[in-house]
């Protein structure tokens, strides 16, 4: 069982965590079944006092705290390169949680919100929404997080559900920006925002002011934390994609609109993978 007080919490927490963070920093390793050091055991144990395993009354906390914990733990050990522990370390955490959900939710939501906590734990920008009228961050902790899985559990359950109608245009918009080299764009590109004077189309800005209209109002669900409201909004983003397949083309010979298309596209990829790696659901 977990520590009752707060101050339990907080001390078994600074205990366990230190003893992980060392550990990987020594080179230690779990190898199949043998954990000699207590490796595993401790970072579970981390993980249940955060609340990634549903515990209730456990301590608020988000990916990018924890890690900036384990660089001030790690400052205390000498010359080392940070940037490999870092991803060592977020790795082997990422990986005790999505096991861990595996047990308790299906395997697409579990590794659908766990792969973007792994992108928080290894430096990534995922699992936070930015406001861009203030510049505010909102990330979601642990325990919130969990909460988010268990949301996708629910809403994709049916094989007909809207939601994974949606996902599946994503996913089509997702593909078709890997492909960015067919189209004349360097692999790997960032894309800048879509510029509505250059849509032709009539689908083009539909898409536009639905992506438009979910990034504010994602930001206000993520914030209430109203997983199903989220869901629910990022479903409607099924007939605006759909249309926009059935008659525009995206590798249009123009090539300022086809890259316009193409900023289009990575505007809905960016909204869905705020929240998950949808392409695993």
């Amino acid at each position: 069982p977990l520590p009752s007080s707060d101050v339990g919490k907080v001390l078994a927490f600074c205990d366990k965590w230190d003893t992980v963070v060392s550990l990987i920093l020594r080179g230690d390793r779990v190898k199949g079944n043998k954990d000699p050091f207590g490796l595993r055991r401790n970072t579970l144990a981390v993980l249940r006092l955060v609340g990634a395993f549903g515990d209730k009354d456990t301590l608020r906390m988000t990916p990018k705290q924890l890690m900036n914990l384990a660089e001030q733990i790690a400052g205390h050990h000498g010359s080392f390169d940070w940037q490999k522990a870092r991803s060592d370390l977020g790795e082997f955490v990422a990986g005790r949680i999505a096991a861990g959900w595996r047990d308790v939710l299906k395997t697409g939501a579990a590794d659908a919100v766990a792969r973007n906590i792994t992108r928080a734990l290894v430096g990534g920008t995922k699992n936070c929404i930015v406001d861009e009228a203030s510049g505010s961050v909102f990330e979601l902790t642990f325990a919130q997080s969990f909460e988010l899985a268990r949301a996708l559990e629910q809403v994709t359950g049916e094989a007909d559900a809207p939601l994974l109608r949606a996902v599946a245009s994503y996913k089509r918009a997702k593909n078709i920006l890997e492909k960015a080299p067919d189209f004349g764009v360097q692999a790997g590109a960032d894309f800048p925002r879509s510029q509505p004077r250059l849509f032709v189309a009539a689908e083009e800005m539909r898409l536009h002011e639905s992506v438009l209209r979910l990034q504010r109002s994602s930001r206000d669900h993520l914030g209430r934390l109203a997983f199903n409201e989220l869901f629910a909004d990022l479903a409607m983003l099924e007939k605006p994609l759909a249309e926009f397949f059935e008659s525009v083309m995206v590798n249009d010979p123009d090539e300022k609109l086809r890259h316009n298309r193409l900023a289009l596209l990575a505007s809905v990829r960016d909204l869905f993978e705020t929240f998950a790696d949808f392409s695993v659901v």
